[in-house]
Formats: C-alpha cells, structure tokens, sequence
C-alpha cells in the first residue's frame, strides 16, 4: 500500500488535495473519504486502543531483522543452520575433496560416529 499523505511543511494533507476552492469540494470531499478509509483500515488491524510509539519500535525491529537476513550468507553460516545429517554429508564430501586420505570407507566410518556426536546433548 502506497502512502497516502504529504507533510508541507505545517501540515500533513492528502497527497492529492486539489486546492481549496468552490469548484473542488468534490475532489476535496473524495480526498477526506479516502484518508478516512485508509485510517479505517489500519485501525481495524490495529484494533480499538493502540500505542503509535510501540508500533513505530516493532515496525523498525522487523525491518532491522529483514536487513540482517538480507545480508550475503557466509559457508559459516550456511555450515550453523545445517541439520545433522547435511553436516555428515558436508563433513564427508569435504574430507574427500580437501584431505589426502587413503582410506575413504575408514573416514566415512570414523565420520558415522562423530554423527552420534553431533545428536548427543551438548555438555555446558
């Protein structure tokens, strides 16, 4: 929903209130209808009583949590929000692409256990 009102510099009007004159009441009447329209709209989310501080605080927290989200994804973070399985996969693939083992079927083996590692309660 795109904003509806302008500040002047004194006061906040319609973005498109025509000039007050005789031969644009109608356009000025439409102009209050559909403010008041709007202001219905928020105020029947909103509810009966509202705190405008509280939603400006909640409005700015969730764009503060949309730009953190937004920022590029590091391998760490990627590696933090795997499951346990996709890290034993991860951990095996990356084992068999950046270490010299001679013994893959031995690593994977090994790599089984550290799996009931990763499920087992974390000690503080």
């Amino acid at each position: 929903m795109k904003r509806l009102t302008v500040f002047d510099g004194e006061f906040w009007l319609h973005k498109d209130f025509p000039p007050v004159r005789e031969d644009t009441v109608d356009e000025f009447v439409d102009c209050v209808k559909d403010m008041a329209s709007r202001l219905a709209s928020i105020e029947n989310i909103l509810g009966d009583e509202y705190d405008l501080d509280r939603l400006k605080e909640l409005v700015e927290a969730d764009r503060n949590h949309l730009m953190k989200e937004q920022k590029t994804q590091t391998n760490a973070d990627k590696i933090r929000s795997m499951t346990d399985e996709e890290l034993y996969d991860f951990l095996c693939s990356f084992a068999s692409r950046y270490t010299d083992i001679s013994s893959p079927c031995a690593f994977r083996a090994k790599l089984f256990y550290v799996m009931g590692w990763l499920k087992q309660p974390a000690k503080e």
